[in-house]
């Protein structure tokens, strides 16, 4: 499917959301009319330049640079939002960066360093040694830094198992979904299809565990970006009304046996952001145990059930409590209070190389780099911070606790970068940027990478379309932007970081530290804010925390094991620091 089909299905979600106003209607009409002829004139624009029009650095003019004024001329025409004029971008683009950002070796080497700790969980000692690891970095920059905890009610896994006892014995690498009940349960297995309530219909599964196909990412991120509740939720739902024991999963676009973990949005004091029935008591805690295993063993599991009944047993336990995670955070100071905000999310799923070690280095080069700059060439201030509670809580938790507790920092916040999924370190896949709807951010973030060789594909729809973090922003009129290069290894064992180029990896930091750079130098107006129509970032506002028990304080988990590969080979986990370290820094 295009870019444009897909966006179009996007927004046909969102203009089903109930109650939307008249002005978000007509914003979604004008995005919608404008963007096919904007992405025809992006793609011819970049058709035969890609990766040819990057300037030699030290010789970089904005004033002479006929690519870049051609491309501004052709986003100036477009229609889709007001553009600020070419020269007065001009301060902005001469201040690209020329020189002094850290090298490829030093940036892998940044990588290996923080992939050696995963899978980084939240409560975990892993996680807990990654936010030391973060801190201890920026302080050696020169950085004033500092933690804050999210106090949270966590559910630790400790064992997990799926076997075919029947009719033969078998085995299957698995591994729990996020926040699912425990259970050890010996039944007979049912194969459920997809899992909807029509793939029930004449089959009695009570007691039973249910094989369910759960499609694949987008099946489950486009319901969230409509306000709608996370597909896997609702699974568990219909499941846990038919009275299912249990439930194994499979993802239709993972390769092999790899396995995945998707990200359903649990707030801290419990529960995910849209209640179910999955969700019982005072804390909303999941009563469906369901474990994932890979495509091409479910297709196995299928071929042996549709010859006739089959028995199995189900394993996970562990352990439900009140924990701790700490949101790792940075202030460097400029000539003004005026103040740019860069972050990226410091937890995974597995290895997760693209999700989101590489937003982490970028945010640490770009911390490296502006450290290094006297003060004078530091107009404005800069605010880092890494959430630790986004793959495995929610997206938006500590934006949200930062804009919170920080009421004057936040004032004087003028922009917003979100550095999760920045690479996927391969030099021909698309970079999505989603930036709002702004005369300066949107075409900076195409102007940027179109000077670094990378394909201008930056659209002003971060107020229909926020991601993440950007709509803790979006809605106090914080301009924000987002680069995102996903692919199918996101979420999953294959997401590791030996698949990166990193000379791409360097290329893709330096295009969005050259937008941040060009943002010292201009004065940036806030937007009006205003509450986005759509995306993950729509679905997060609360800040509210779990509380401990009496007498009951913070005690880290152990590490969970690393599971790695599963496409050309079986998965591979390992259990020890060492192991980790040793495969990752061969």
């Amino acid at each position: 499917m295009s870019l444009i089909n897909e966006l179009n299905t996007l927004l046909d979600r969102f203009e089903a959301i109930p109650s939307l106003s008249d002005s978000d209607k007509e914003m979604l009409l004008s995005k919608r009319q404008a963007l096919p002829k904007l992405l025809d004139e992006l793609t011819a624009a970049s058709k035969d330049d890609e990766g040819t029009y990057s300037p030699d650095a030290q010789n970089y003019d904005a004033n002479t640079n006929t690519k870049l004024r051609q491309l501004h001329a052709t986003l100036a025409s477009s229609g889709i939002t007001e553009v600020s004029d070419y020269e007065s971008l001009v301060p902005g683009l001469n201040a690209f960066v020329k020189a002094g950002m850290p090298d490829s070796d030093l940036l892998d080497n940044w990588g290996r360093e923080l992939d050696s700790l995963a899978p980084r969980v939240p409560g975990t000692k892993s996680m807990d040694e990654a936010s030391a690891y973060l801190i201890q970095k920026l302080r050696s920059f020169g950085i004033n830094t500092w933690s804050e905890p999210i106090d949270f009610r966590g559910v630790f896994f400790h064992e997990w198992s799926f076997k075919l006892l029947s009719p033969s014995g078998r085995a299957f690498t698995c591994f729990p979904q996020n926040n699912v009940a425990f259970g050890d349960i010996k039944a007979e297995i049912v194969d459920v299809g997809h899992g909807k309530a029509q793939d029930y219909v004449g089959k009695d599964v009570r007691g039973k565990i249910v094989l369910v196909n759960w499609g694949d990412l987008w099946d489950h991120e486009g319901p969230c970006a409509a306000r709608e509740r996370y597909t896997l939720l609702a699974l568990y739902d219909i499941a846990v009304a038919q009275g299912a024991a249990a439930m194994v999963g499979y993802f239709s676009d993972t390769p092999g046996n790899a396995l995945k973990l998707v990200e359903p949005g649990i707030r801290p004091i419990g529960g995910s952001n849209i209640f179910g029935q999955a969700e019982a008591s005072a804390n909303h805690q999941f009563q469906l145990p369901a474990l994932n295993i890979g495509t091409k063993d479910a297709l196995e599991l299928k071929a042996i059930l549709s010859k006739g009944s089959a028995q199995a047993h189900l394993v996970i336990k562990g352990v439900r409590k009140v924990s701790s995670t700490q949101s790792v955070i940075g202030f460097l100071p400029g000539q003004s209070s005026a103040t740019i905000a860069i972050a990226a999310h410091s937890c995974t799923a597995f290895e997760g190389a693209v999700c989101d070690t590489v937003g982490v280095v970028g945010a640490l080069a770009q911390a490296h780099y502006f450290s290094q700059l006297p003060l004078q060439k530091r107009k404005k201030s800069l605010l880092f911070f890494f959430d630790s509670f986004h793959v495995w809580g929610n997206c938006c938790q500590t934006a949200n606790m930062i804009l919170k507790e920080h009421a004057t920092l936040a004032e004087q916040i003028e922009a917003f970068i979100w550095l999760d999924h920045i690479s996927d370190g391969q030099c021909t896949s698309d970079r999505l940027t989603i930036t709002s709807d702004h005369p300066i951010l949107w075409p900076l973030a195409n102007l940027a990478s179109a000077h670094r060789g990378i394909k201008p594909l930056a659209l002003p729809i971060g107020r229909i379309w926020s991601f993440c973090a950007t709509g803790a922003f979006e809605r106090r009129g914080v301009p924000a932007l987002t680069m995102q290069a996903l692919g199918n290894y996101v979420l999953t064992t294959e997401d590791t970081w030996d698949k990166f180029n990193i000379d791409v990896v360097a290329r893709d930091i330096l295009a969005n530290t050259d937008i941040v750079s060009a943002l010292m130098e201009l004065n940036i107006n806030r937007n009006i804010p205003g509450e986005p129509i759509g995306g993950c970032g729509t679905l997060f506002t609360s800040t509210e925390l779990a509380s401990y028990p009496q007498d009951e304080t913070y005690q880290a988990e152990e590490a969970y094991p690393l599971y790695i590969g599963g496409e050309h080979s079986e998965v591979e986990i390992l259990k020890s620091t060492a192991e980790k370290k040793a495969r990752i820094n061969p």
